[in-house]
């Protein structure tokens, strides 16, 4: 895969004419000499390098790349639209949001592979576990103890942190230095990309991948405040190490006055882990010899693994994520699920009510619970006040799912003044909240009080236009058709009894390239009954006109897992119905005339709550709403990355060709089939 124009990096946009000014005439001069240092430089390297055999040639190149950045223009930057933006460039946009500072935010990524627990004398992680600061250094990646491979950017787990205000631009400029050559994508998850539906990054769906050695650039604005994550799109390595939080802070929050601190130690990065690469591990349930059940679970990339001993002393472990707070203050927690397994997470702080405040980067009225129930993709904002008696709490993540019930871990609150120790409660037995939030209407455990996300509300008034509303119903979860292979699993995770199969083009630039025959629509594909006991594959779209209301009825009556956590792209949907079905196996037909006759009720307010990933438990529906005001093709898939990669997926296309061509920047990069 090249770009159209010969020797051009993988760029987002291409800058338009301009007149020259003084300043970029000092640019030019500057990096003509920064080019004849850096090859003298460049000479000597490879001199001391072939002397001391130190060095690969890929190191050596590393090394030189910083000295080739030239200093951008201060008035002028790109955006992935092919439209300059103005504003000031920075390289920290983590501040206070203040009306008209406006910035264009720049992070240079190097995507490469790395270790855990790389210890030893002049290693990242020196004598990790049994000094406690080393485990802190820069560079030395802890997890839960275990030394295995992970896929790293800068070499960080989690990624490195985006934080911005609403109305910054963000440009991400992603180097891929992976070793085995695999191309790489990013994912921006919650961002609607407005306007930007090539930078929304699922291979395939809206970009090539970008191939080893090359530079790809992101760049968007964002235009939407909220708590959202960027991870890897394509295969699982996501859950290898690719993500990191990606927060838009908002000039004028509604909820401002219910907190004092809002900052970065205060992201919360959950997830659920394995001690072996997803590669392998995604082999080993695609042929039916494996399951896909964590190992473990980890807050911010740190967690308490297998004991470490030095001779007789007592055993060490790696360190957990310390949550500082001062007693009297209240804190905007951002808590991040980027789990992969069928491993719905509970999150508890002991001895501290938790005030709900937004969900999924949207804002919603103010409601106090004790506990969250969170699955893959979701995202939750919180209040805690620091109310309590100075000294050490519990923040406790539980695995809910049976396969991963064992699974937990804690960080620790420590307030102000509070000694270096854990807390005086063990670890367990976990008290039961008293009141939790998020739960599914079949959830995997029964718990005393719980609310739905129905039960929410949102700030945001939102009026569907019910008289021209399409609603499209369509049942997800695991079949068993017949298929052509036996060496594979036998359950296939579905949307609409179909496995949708990926295209060999990305379909939002390239289309009409795609063999029409593969394509096919939700509504034809419902009336398929073969696809119950044969297995059927197509590029499954669903086709909304350019500001039309559509309404989504998905439904699970499979008794497979606790949840399918369905994430949509490209938009933030409000949740209009929730409630249990119980018949097996009803072809849309029938699920259209049950709710027709009312079975199904729609919540009766215009603030129902908005959400771009959700909870289908088994033998439940979950009822969607939105308007198609954003053009594109919108990558809809559960957000577990193996149903997903085995093709519990489709593509929602909003709007016409004509209403999306000028969002494709200029010269963007394109790749082939190679087929004859």
């Amino acid at each position: 895969m090249t770009d159209d124009d010969s020797g051009q990096s993988l760029l987002g946009g291409k800058t338009g004419n301009k007149t020259e000014s003084y300043a970029s005439k000092i640019i030019k001069i500057w990096a003509t000499l920064a080019v004849l240092v850096t090859l003298l430089l460049l000479s000597l390297l490879l001199m001391l390098a072939i002397y001391q055999k130190e060095n690969t040639i890929g190191e050596i190149i590393d090394q030189i790349i910083p000295l080739l950045e030239v200093p951008v223009d201060q008035d002028v930057a790109e955006s992935g639209d092919g439209h300059l933006q103005t504003g000031p460039i920075s390289i920290d946009c983590d501040r206070t949001c203040t009306m008209g500072d406006t910035r264009t935010c720049v992070f240079q990524w190097k995507v490469g592979y790395y270790y855990s627990m790389l210890t030893g004398l002049n290693r990242p992680c020196g004598n990790c576990p049994f000094n406690q600061s080393d485990c802190l250094r820069s560079g030395c990646v802890t997890l839960n103890g275990i030394s295995r491979p992970v896929a790293t950017v800068n070499r960080e787990v989690p990624g490195p942190k985006i934080i911005v205000c609403q109305g910054d631009t963000i440009v991400v400029n992603v180097t891929n230095r992976l070793e085995d050559m695999t191309g790489i994508t990013f994912h921006w998850h919650g961002v609607r990309q407005i306007r930007t539906p090539a930078m929304d990054g699922p291979s395939m769906i809206t970009q090539c991948p970008i191939p080893f050695a090359t530079t790809f650039t992101y760049s968007f604005q964002a235009t939407e405040s909220g708590t959202f994550f960027w991870h890897s799109h394509i295969g699982s390595n996501r859950v290898d190490g690719l993500a990191g939080p990606l927060i838009v802070r908002s000039i004028e929050d509604p909820h401002q006055n219910l907190y004092d601190v809002d900052d970065s130690s205060h992201i919360l990065f959950l997830q659920d882990w394995m001690n072996i690469t997803q590669s392998t591990n995604f082999l080993k349930y695609l042929f039916d010899i494996g399951e896909n059940k964590p190992d473990f679970l980890l807050i911010n990339g740190q967690g308490k693994g297998p004991p470490f001993y030095q001779g007789f002393d007592e055993p060490f472990f790696t360190p957990r994520y310390v949550l500082y707070v001062e007693r009297f203050r209240r804190y905007r927690l951002r808590l991040i699920n980027n789990g992969f397994t069928a491993c719905p997470l509970q999150v508890t702080i002991d001895s501290h009510e938790l005030l709900l405040i937004a969900a999924d980067g949207r804002p919603i009225q103010a409601t106090s619970c004790d506990g969250i129930f969170m699955t893959s993709g979701e995202r939750f904002d919180v209040v805690i006040h620091a109310n309590q008696t100075i000294g050490n709490y519990w923040v406790r993540l539980l695995g809910l799912e049976y396969e991963c019930s064992t699974c937990k871990e804690f960080a620790i609150l420590r307030y102000k003044g509070a000694p270096e120790t854990f807390p005086l409660l063990p670890e367990s037995p976990t008290a039961m909240p008293k009141l939790v939030a998020n739960v599914p209407d079949n959830p995997p455990v029964e718990f005393p009080n719980t609310f739905k996300f129905t039960d929410l509300r949102s700030l945001d008034r939102f009026d569907a236009n019910v008289n021209s509303m399409n609603t499209h119903y369509l049942p997800l979860g695991f079949y068993q058709p017949s298929t052509n292979d036996s060496a594979l699993r036998l359950d296939l995770p579905q949307i609409n009894h179909i496995t949708f199969t990926f295209p060999p083009v990305p379909l939002l630039s390239q289309h009409n390239e795609v063999d029409q025959s593969s394509y096919c629509d939700d509504r034809v594909v419902s009336t398929w009954t073969h696809c119950l006991t044969s297995q059927c594959t197509c590029t499954q779209t669903l086709s909304a006109q350019l500001n039309e209301t559509v309404e989504i009825f998905l439904y699970n009556q499979v008794d497979d897992i606790s949840c399918h956590p369905m994430h949509f792209h490209g938009y933030s949907v409000r949740i209009v119905g929730m409630g249990k079905i119980k018949s097996e196996h009803m072809p849309p037909s029938e699920v259209r005339e049950r709710d027709q006759d009312g079975e199904f009720p729609r919540l009766e307010t215009n603030y129902a709550p908005m959400k771009d990933t959700f909870c289908v438990s088994f033998q439940s529906y979950v009822i969607l709403q939105f308007v198609a005001d954003n053009p594109g093709w919108w990558f809809v898939h559960c957000h577990l990355d193996f149903h997903s990669l085995m093709g519990m997926a489709m593509v929602i296309v909003v709007g016409t060709d004509d209403d999306i061509k000028d969002l494709i920047p200029e010269h963007f990069p394109r790749c082939h089939n190679f087929q004859p």
